[in-house]
């Protein structure tokens, strides 16, 4: 993770927090959707599904974990978290497969929200254009315009290969594993799957 990405990031989850409520308040419910179906409801189902694969023999399910050690009163407390990192599956096609069952029901909720903020940007265009409750309404279009280009870009780069595979022997068996570049970095392409 980027050093911007961890100093902006909350605050830019909390704008948008913010943006959504005011655009759900004006009639622009589309960011708020969102939030709340593909950033917490999708996230569930795909980490139950991602838990189902991980009881067949064709899936391995790579975790991090992470701890924290903090005191309180004095005393110290550790807890530990652990997290989904990446898939591992024997073949390229099957981990291709996988991630299409889990990116283009999220892509069509997005196209789906994407419509629904440029209708309501079309029926409110009445407002004066420079009245700021219009201007809710475009930066809730604007919002979903990114987010579909960001799944549409990941969903042309599952289509034509261009991730990186890393083969590892478990046993007997061969497994692969997706990662995509980033700035400096190979990064699990789990990854933009919960982004």
């Amino acid at each position: 993770m980027s050093d911007k990405k961890i100093m902006f990031g909350p605050i830019i989850h909390l704008f948008s927090i913010g943006l959504a409520c005011v655009g759900a308040a004006l009639n622009a419910q589309a960011m708020l959707i969102y939030l709340i179906v593909v950033k917490l409801i999708y996230a569930i189902v795909v980490s139950i599904a991602i838990d189902g694969w991980k009881k067949g023999e064709t899936t391995l399910v790579e975790t991090s974990e992470t701890r924290w050690n903090i005191n309180i009163h004095g005393i110290p407390i550790t807890e530990s978290r652990s997290s989904l990192f990446n898939l591992h599956c024997k073949s390229e096609q099957e981990l291709r497969r996988k991630y299409l069952l889990m990116i283009l029901p999220k892509a069509m909720i997005i196209f789906g929200l994407t419509v629904l903020s440029g209708i309501n940007v079309y029926e409110n265009h009445e407002l004066i254009m420079l009245s700021p409750v219009y201007f809710i309404f475009v930066l809730v279009a604007i919002f979903m315009l990114i987010k579909l280009y960001q799944v549409s870009k990941v969903l042309m780069g599952l289509f034509s290969g261009e991730w990186y595979l890393h083969s590892k022997d478990f046993g007997s068996d061969t497994y692969y594993s997706a990662y995509s570049m980033t700035p400096g970095a190979l990064e699990p392409y789990l990854s933009k799957v919960f982004d």
